[in-house]
């Protein structure tokens, strides 16, 4: 991102201003979820990461194949206790829960900028390994088989992810569920023409 290729030589500070990731076969609509990056403490608007007790700027932490349903501030419930996230240990809040998934590759999206102002955007690609999340109620399913529930926000409806009506929801304005409960739990009702 520093370098003749870019036109931008970072000699000076910088800070990420910007980053997501995306799983190629995490999809709704043929559009990848992007809401697995956390940059705990939680503060708007700034990137860094509290591990193992130290701070480190322009750091996040990734959970891959993890899409979590949004709390009541819009931030997505952590897989793990992490500083400024919701962490329900009691409840699934993994949206994949007991799906499996093969190898895979993930994008991650990042925007850098310098003390100047220059910023500068790019793309890389990493390798994901195959992940199976079990369950105690019976063998995992196949990620091409899982079924998401999807709200639009502003709305009262949720629908579910093989629904068409879903695919003409903005992907910005789009809350995804685990299970139908969680849906009406956040005061949602169901879209009778398509569940």
């Amino acid at each position: 991102m520093s370098g003749p290729e870019t036109g931008v030589d970072y000699d000076g500070e910088w800070r990420v201003v910007e980053i997501e990731l995306e799983c190629s076969l995490k999809k709704v609509c043929g559009q990848p979820l992007g809401d697995s990056v956390f940059m705990p403490p939680y503060e708007s608007g700034v990137v860094h990461a509290l591990f193992n007790g130290r701070l480190i700027e322009n750091a996040c932490i990734v959970y891959p194949t993890y899409t979590g349903e949004l709390d009541s501030v819009g931030l997505p419930y952590a897989p793990a206790a992490e500083s400024g996230y919701m962490y329900d240990p009691y409840h699934v809040r993994h949206l994949y829960h007991a799906v499996t998934f093969p190898s895979q590759t993930g994008r991650i999206h990042v925007s850098v900028e310098d003390n100047w102002g220059r910023r500068t955007t790019a793309t890389f690609s990493i390798p994901i390994g195959p992940l199976t999340s079990y369950s105690h109620y019976g063998d995992p399913i196949d990620y091409k088989d899982a079924v998401l529930y999807v709200a639009e926000i502003g709305s009262h409806l949720y629908h579910a992810s093989t629904c068409p009506s879903v695919c003409s929801i903005a992907v910005g304005n789009r809350l995804y569920f685990a299970e139908q409960r969680n849906a009406e739990a956040a005061g949602f009702q169901a879209h009778d023409g398509c569940l």
